[in-house]
């Protein structure tokens, strides 16, 4: 596993796909994507290597490419978002055409085609990604904390796992400074600790094999309204009509967001948008996990598609909600083999 792992994450930087230079770029998604050490993070990282692999000898890839280099966090995140999507059609065997963009400037194309069962389906895919202030300054929190806790753990053999339990107020830097002392000491014994400094729940483990010692952030607590977000963004998306007229189509908002809404509440509130599109067979929610989430159980209005990777590692789910306005409805049966 670690060999195929080092093998599929070197193809995202080998010098025919991004390259190494590509790694210095500050605000890509990306170089945040391959920052991050935990275990079920370098899985998907592999396996995001391994989609830009197959996708890369494709026709019009280019145009992806040149999003993915951006030093820009948003359209970076939104050619990921098609990569991931585009990458898992071709792994399962799915014939997937990327559409070039259109060069007149007020005609929209969607991202790509799926040929399933002898019909062309069209995608569009957004990517959505809260990054309000108090996320700004946990990246900032996160990234002078890991500067500093490294040498100690790569010397002593340790992986440390930060727990977020609220909002990082302004003394953060005095929390930091706490953190380090503490941490300091504690990957020095040979035995895996717990502790609690100014709301930040810190464990110490010990190395896992194959996984470095870098350590790993995580976030959660922080209250913000991802079902207007949402909404906002599957509304604005729809406005630009970049789904052919005529053809089956799909909108699927591609999103990692820590923060989750209410799931029932959240497809109830977008099977109203999606009802009133006479030109969307069905909209798509998918959203990548380490944790198995509780979610509602299927109704007519939506149904949800969930399958786990690497022995349960991590999740991915996929929240449809179909359209029975439209005059070219997708059946439930069809969707489910994309998925």
């Amino acid at each position: 596993m670690g060999k195929k792992i080092t093998k599929n994450l070197d193809l995202i930087i080998s010098e025919d796909i991004l390259g190494e230079d590509f790694l210095k770029k500050q605000f890509n998604s990306i170089v945040q994507l391959l920052s991050n050490f935990a275990p079920w993070s370098l899985l998907r990282n592999a396996d995001f290597g391994q989609k830009l692999a197959i996708l890369n000898s494709m026709k019009n890839f280019k145009e992806i490419k040149h999003d993915l280099l951006l030093d820009n966090f948003n359209n970076s995140f939104g050619a990921e978002a098609v990569v991931e999507v585009a990458g898992d059609f071709r792994k399962k065997g799915l014939s997937v055409e990327l559409i070039k963009k259109s060069k007149k400037q007020k005609e929209r194309t969607p991202d790509f085609k799926v040929k399933l069962d002898n019909k062309w389906i069209y995608f569009e895919i957004t990517a959505f990604r809260t990054w309000p202030d108090e996320i700004s300054k946990i990246n900032q929190f996160v990234f002078e904390l890991s500067a500093r806790i490294n040498p100690a753990c790569q010397k002593h053999g340790r992986f440390v796992e930060v727990n977020f339990n609220g909002m990082i107020r302004e003394d953060a830097q005095a929390c930091v400074d706490r953190i380090i002392c503490r941490v300091s000491e504690m990957v020095q014994s040979p035995e895996e600790a717990e502790i609690v400094i100014d709301d930040v729940r810190i464990k110490i483990l010990k190395k896992e094999e194959g996984y470095g010692c870098l350590p790993y952030i995580h976030s959660i607590g922080i209250p913000i309204d991802e079902m207007e977000a949402i909404s906002r963004k599957l509304e604005k998306k729809l406005g630009r009509k970049q789904l052919p007229k005529g053809e089956y189509g799909i909108l699927l908002i591609f999103t990692i967001s820590p923060f989750l809404p209410d799931f029932q509440l959240l497809s109830e509130r977008l099977f109203e948008i999606v009802n009133d599109e006479p030109n969307l067979s069905a909209a798509v929610i998918q959203h990548i996990s380490h944790q198995q989430l509780n979610l509602p159980v299927d109704n007519a209005k939506f149904k949800i598609i969930h399958r786990t990777e690497h022995d349960n590692i991590y999740n991915l789910y996929n929240i449809v909600i179909s359209n029975y306005n439209c005059s070219n409805t997708l059946d439930f049966s069809d969707i489910k083999k994309l998925f």
